[in-house]
């Protein structure tokens, strides 16, 4: 790798999102678009925003706000999307504004266990900015839907008398 990859790999993607900036590595992210209709999935618990048809695609669109635990009601009227690329494809987050791509310096956090979205903090500007581990937000928001259908499904054969 020659410095100038380097420097590629340390680019993030810093946006405005729930009140808080934050940022994910670069290196996932497809684009920030303007947020196209999304359509509710029932069942589901609140990080799934919904899904939408972007680019020939459908894409399920988080609200980090319930990933992180910063609720804002302010969260759904979020008016872009970013778009990332998992191991599973591509998917969306809601967010307010995109702000920068550049290289950050981190302060890592300390890990209290493997379901951490929070990689740590750096600074942008005047503003701290909370950096994510996007693969670890798509399995947590994937564990908790999971959890909610099979929940959900458990619920309806108990109501239906089928045990």
């Amino acid at each position: 790798m020659n410095d100038n990859d380097l420097k590629a790999c340390d680019r993030h993607c810093v946006f405005r999102a729930a009140g808080s900036t934050f940022a994910v590595s670069g290196l996932l992210v497809c684009e920030i678009a303007e947020r196209p209709p999304l359509v509710a999935v029932p069942d589901a618990p609140d990080v799934l925003a919904g899904l939408c048809h972007f680019r020939n695609e459908f894409l399920p669109v988080l609200d980090l706000a319930h990933l992180v635990g910063t609720v804002s009601p302010d969260s759904q009227a979020a008016e872009y999307i970013l778009v990332l690329t998992g191991h599973d494809g591509q998917w969306a987050l809601l967010i307010d504004r995109g702000l920068a791509l550049e290289p950050l310096e981190i302060s890592y956090a300390a890990t209290e266990g493997a379901a951490q979205v929070l990689v740590g903090t750096a600074s942008h500007r005047e503003d701290v900015v909370q950096v994510l581990d996007a693969d670890m937000m798509y399995q947590q928001a994937v564990s908790l839907l999971e959890g909610c259908w099979q929940s959900a499904g458990r619920d309806h054969m108990h109501a239906a008398g089928i045990h």
